[in-house]
């Protein structure tokens, strides 16, 4: 016990190394259950405040290997604080602790430790009991990437754990996508609403990041003309110009690697100075989210290898992983589609998680839902009103990539019409904004004459009955809804219905008006009032009058004046 006492002394010694030293066997205590176990925990958590980066880095290291021996025996609030050294001043600290708690995580879920009781040997793994302790590790890794105060490449750095850490990797023919998609469910079924929040800005940024560098690669081939309606060649080129230099500006925020300024320069070096046409392939195909994930991976080796041993090499590394598309694409949706079907209790988490990651796809690559009309139409049919409202939302997203000819849309339009009239308010909002999408082709298709006369008579059907809904008080929400929709997205067709519309909520414009409909009495005083603001208009007019009558002729003396 004396030489326990010396050892715990000793490890708040003046000297750092020796504070090091001592943390290297503080793990050896942890793994063994009985009463040492206590004070060796808070010595711990001690150190992982220390004021020398080395002995927080050591006490990080000795918390989690404790930990992924005997997770059981470790205090939760050693975990939680190694989770804070992510924000530590200190890069070192901050990769260790991430990656550390990582793996520790995916060890533990992947039943790697020793079951309960066995300290040291291979078995069946801990419990779901013990799992739960840590279930809470992915979602703070990802909120955590999305905290403003970490350096860019820490972001970055989580984001790939993320990837390749809690969810299994890629094999090289990219032919476990539905265990990553499944487990990426299960993964976020656990996440808080900040986590899920991240995970949406993620594929946001990386959606945009493609278009960017899509949009720049063909400027530079040539192969987009100027929108500007330029009359000499030098002013297309001039806006072409412009425009490239916003898509650096737009990627460089992006990747800020080691700034957002040094992150323009890289991007201008690496794509005006290397005129390699396999390169630039290489680069579209990483940009392209409908890409395969085997020729995305492929592609991606490319330009790593291209210019891996630059000065650049870091930059490109990050500059990749973020064009790629590797937490979901388009082989996802399917998996995603099926999860849906489950109708268990204990499904409904993923059932959950499903429809936001669908919801997400829809937001950020829509182009992914495409060739799933017949899955969706179903969705449709459910009677389950949440999840029509959730596959309403995901077509008015991305429904200009149906085939408003198919069979299948075709047979979606009656059940669209009468969701649109007859459904709740989210429902006939949503509704109508399918109709727009998918028969008025969005900003996707052209209009041609035979869509736009189709898209005029679905909206004319469907304005029929709202305005009829609208003559009952039971429907009047729902169908001043679907009203507002028609009117900023087919105005033309609205105009037919205008008048009896307004004639119909005349009360509620009055109201809002700060007005109201009163009697015949009151329309007289409404009379009286305005024939006293007529005349008063009139006096104002003729002083008005008179006052710039008088003002031109002392205009003019004055001019006559200054003349002379």
């Amino acid at each position: 016990r004396n030489l326990f006492d010396a050892f715990i002394a000793r490890c708040s010694d003046k000297s750092p190394e020796i504070r090091m030293e001592l943390m290297n066997f503080a793990s050896a205590y942890v793994s063994c259950p009985g009463a040492l176990i206590e004070p060796v925990n808070r010595l711990i958590e001690d150190r992982l405040r220390d004021t020398d980066e080395n002995v927080r880095l050591v006490a990080i290291r000795a918390v989690v290997e404790s930990a992924d021996v005997r997770p059981d025996l470790i205090e939760p609030k050693a975990i939680l604080e190694v989770a804070e050294r992510m924000r530590d001043k200190k890069p070192q600290i901050r990769r260790e602790a991430a990656i550390r708690l990582a793996k520790l995580y995916s060890n533990i879920v992947d039943k790697k430790g020793p079951p309960r009781g066995t300290p040291g040997q291979g078995g069946e793994g801990w419990g779901s009991n013990m799992r739960e302790r840590f279930e809470w590790i992915p979602s703070r890794l990802i909120s955590i990437s999305r905290n403003g105060g970490l350096m860019p490449e820490d972001r970055m750095r989580i984001e790939h754990i993320f990837d390749e850490i809690l969810l299994p990797p890629l094999d090289a023919s990219c032919s476990n996508v539905e265990e990553r998609t499944l487990q990426l469910v299960d993964l976020l079924s656990l996440f808080a609403a900040d986590g899920l929040d991240a995970v949406a800005t993620m594929l946001k940024e990386k959606q945009m990041l493609q278009e960017d560098m899509s949009t720049y690669l063909a400027l530079r081939r040539g192969g987009i003309e100027s929108s500007s309606q330029s009359s000499s060649q030098g002013d297309s080129d001039e806006h072409e110009e412009a425009e490239m230099e916003r898509r650096l500006s737009g990627m460089a925020s992006k990747v800020p690697i080691p700034s957002q300024d040094k992150s323009r320069d890289h991007f201008r070096r690496i794509l005006t100075e290397i005129h390699d046409a396999k390169f630039v392939k290489a680069l579209s195909a990483i940009s392209n989210p409908t890409a395969a994930m085997n020729q995305q991976k492929n592609a991606a080796s490319f330009v790593m290898n291209r210019v891996g041993k630059k000065a650049t090499g870091e930059f490109i590394h990050y500059m990749v992983y973020r064009l790629r598309s590797t937490i979901l694409c388009k082989e996802s949706v399917s998996v995603l589609l099926d999860t849906l079907k489950a109708r268990d209790r204990a499904a409904k988490s993923r059932r959950n998680i499903a429809l936001f990651l669908l919801e997400t796809l829809a937001e950020t690559f829509p182009m992914f839902l495409e060739g799933y009309a017949p899955e969706l139409a179903m969705m449709l049919s459910e009677d389950d009103s949440h999840l029509v409202e959730r596959s309403l939302y995901l077509l008015s997203r991305c429904g200009h990539y149906m085939d408003s000819s198919s069979a299948v849309v075709k047979g979606m339009r009656e059940n669209m019409i009468l969701l649109a009239t007859t459904g709740s308010s989210t429902q006939v909002k949503y509704a109508t904004q399918c109709i727009h999408k998918i028969w008025g082709g969005g900003e996707r298709r052209s209009h041609s004459a035979a869509d736009k006369k189709a898209l005029a008579q679905i909206f004319t059907t469907v304005q029929e009955g709202l305005v009829t809904n609208l003559r009952d008080s039971d429907r009047r929400e729902e169908a001043l809804t679907g009203l507002v929709q028609i009117a900023l997205l087919a105005p033309n067709v609205f105009q037919k219905e205008a008048d009896d519309v307004i004639r119909l909520v005349r009360d509620e414009i009055l109201q809002a008006g700060g007005g109201g409909g009163g009697g015949d009495d009151e329309d007289e005083d409404e009379d009286d009032g305005a024939d006293k603001r007529s005349k008063a208009k009139g006096k104002g007019k003729a002083k008005a009058k008179s006052t710039k009558s008088k003002s031109g002729k002392r205009s003019r003396s004055s001019k006559s004046s200054a003349e002379d």
